[in-house]
């Protein structure tokens, strides 16, 4: 079943502002220069718009299917965008314009735009679109720990992301669209991996059949069944002390979750550009049950 489009109004209002940043970035170079960072640019936008239609992605999608909140729907569309995306775009135009644009100069303009992600993510989390209604209350409920991890590892994809652009382009054509297979697959079972793992509670994922999930009630929806004031009170104290304990919990296992899922993600890709023809066993060896898991955690 396809996803909405609103699984991924998250990752498109966050990097709407990447791209403003970028492209203002670019106008301060040199014509040669500003031509290829905007190929990138474009490039990039194609490859986003073709999630919803490319059936070799629909894999990595229905696996995301199960994350609840809409930061974890951001992070893992930022993954598969800087993981797989943009190392294949960047490929593509390896070798721009030479002598006018140089790989000294590509590889600086690149990882002079590393921050903009992780400081844009900060600015976002607490909008509604991209956060849902933990924003309304903003800081209190903002997954810091999340955004820091997630922040961390973006920039180790990104920088990996160059190092896996330059193996494409040196690949000989099959031997890309190989790779290209077994990143993509790489990237699908750290997600599907990750989701099976335990504690990972309702609170992150729907249940394996979503037909059956079911949506928790409100602050509201439930006080409005409260018959007398006193009792609405006394509940409202008890709902508000639960909510306080329910958010350490929660936002630490955000945190483990997109930890866990960035950790994958890079250890997963790597083994895929540099060894496809072991992925598999590769796989086997890190799934579930059969590596160490977190501190208090268990792998079933």
């Amino acid at each position: 079943m396809p996803l909405p489009s609103s699984f991924f109004e998250p990752f498109d209002t966050t990097y709407s502002r990447v791209t403003e940043r970028m492209r203002a970035y670019g106008a301060t170079l040199p014509a040669a220069e500003q031509r290829w960072l905007t190929s990138l640019i474009d490039g990039f936008m194609i490859q986003r718009n073709r999630w919803t239609t490319a059936p070799e992605i629909a894999p990595y999608l229905d696996s995301c299917a199960r994350l609840r909140w809409r930061f974890l729907r951001l992070i893992a569309s930022a993954y598969l965008h800087v993981s797989y995306d943009l190392p294949r775009v960047i490929a593509n135009h390896w070798n721009f314009d030479p002598p006018r644009v140089t790989e000294e100069r590509t590889e600086l303009i690149f990882f002079d735009l590393s921050n903009v992600f992780p400081e844009i993510l900060e600015t976002v989390a607490v909008n509604y679109t991209v956060s849902g209604w933990p924003s309304i209350v903003a800081k209190w409920f903002v997954p810091k720990g999340a955004v820091k991890a997630a922040a961390h590892w973006v920039l180790l994809l990104r920088a990996s992301a160059w190092i896996h652009a330059r193996r494409l382009y040196l690949s000989k054509p099959q031997q890309r669209h190989y790779r290209e297979k077994k990143m993509l697959e790489a990237i699908t079972a750290a997600v599907a991996d990750v989701s099976n793992l335990r504690p990972w509670s309702a609170g992150l994922l729907f249940p394996p059949n979503l037909a059956r999930a079911v949506a928790w009630p409100s602050l509201p929806d439930v006080l409005v069944h409260l018959d007398r004031a006193w009792v609405g009170s006394a509940a409202a104290a008890s709902l508000l002390m639960g909510a306080a304990i329910w958010r350490g919990r929660h936002q630490a296992e955000m945190q483990r979750f997109v930890d866990e899922l960035g950790r994958r993600v890079y250890d997963y890709v790597n083994a895929a550009i540099f060894d496809p023809e072991g992925l598999s066993n590769y796989l086997r060896k890190r799934a579930p049950g059969h590596i160490d898991t977190p501190r208090g955690t268990r792998a079933d």
